[in-house]
């Protein structure tokens, strides 16, 4: 059997690496791709090829780094879609651009990156997508409402283009981590808004900012979830193979929190629809 070619964007660190890293030990080929290609430098092997790719660039741009992977092995049979980041920062104090940030990365770069490499799967009719989502999108919090927002978005789209592609062979699938010890909450990788900035400061807010900033720090390091199972388990359902054998799914999350999270979510939305059914329903012609 051939091996797959896939092409994973966001490979500077956390999933991004681990994921080139196991697709390679698992003998397929792997195109790593990240905005400053020297962050691959730590992900190298025989069948791992670096390509620079930003996927905030304009879709014009997109198409033509498309273009390029797909002639590096023929085709592209699986498509990752891992890069984002995590914007913080209360509501009130975001500024438009905060907010444009977070969704050019985590939205609308999926997206552009996805409609760059569709042309081509839809002539070899098969092919997966990945979305890597958040069960951030089932619960928002203070301080993470962009974030949620931009998972919960990307999570709606994903599910949109299940619809729209499985006729055309190509399989979707949205996995919703919960809190995996990356680097994804360190300093570095945290974009905050002006709310830590004196001029946008509303001092009423300060209290819950200093119990943000500490909530994040004591748990950066501290996330239940082991990264390298959480890749392991999606590749294994990119291939219904392993712990997957057999088994297809559009949306699963990961993560003992993510159950307890969803599950709660799940409920409460349920009991508050039968709550208000009537009063809902009466609502009609």
């Amino acid at each position: 059997m051939a091996p797959l070619v896939y092409l994973v964007t966001g490979c500077g660190s956390g999933f991004g690496a681990s994921f080139v890293r196991q697709i390679a030990d698992r003998g397929d080929l792997v195109i790593a791709t990240a905005r400053d290609t020297s962050k691959l430098l730590k992900v190298q092997g025989h069948s791992i090829t670096h390509l620079q790719l930003d996927v905030t660039w304009p879709a014009e741009k997109l198409h033509k780094v498309a273009k390029a992977a797909i002639q590096i092995h023929g085709r592209v049979d699986v498509l990752i879609n891992n890069a984002g980041y995590v914007a913080t920062g209360l509501m009130e104090d975001m500024l438009p651009n905060d907010l444009l940030q977070q969704f050019n990365t985590n939205v609308f770069g999926p997206v552009h990156v996805t409609n760059a490499f569709l042309p081509y799967l839809r002539s070899q009719r098969s092919g997966v997508i990945v979305f890597i989502g958040s069960l951030s999108a089932w619960a928002s919090s203070a301080g993470g409402g962009a974030y949620s927002a931009s998972k919960a978005a990307l999570a709606q789209i994903a599910l949109a283009y299940e619809a729209e592609l499985s006729p055309f062979g190509i399989r979707t699938l949205l996995v919703e981590p919960g809190f995996f010890r990356t680097a994804l909450l360190t300093p570095g990788n945290l974009s905050q808004s002006r709310s830590n900035s004196s001029e946008r400061q509303n001092q009423e807010y300060d209290e819950l900012r200093n119990s943000l900033s500490q909530s994040l720090s004591m748990y950066n390091g501290n996330q239940p979830g082991d990264p390298e199972k959480a890749v392991s388990s999606t590749l294994d359902l990119v291939t219904e193979s392993g712990t997957a054998a057999g088994k297809k799914v559009v949306r699963v999350c990961l993560g003992t929190d993510a159950v307890g999270i969803i599950k709660d979510a799940s409920t409460k939305a349920r009991q508050l629809v039968v709550e208000w059914e009537d009063f809902s329903r009466a609502t009609d012609f």
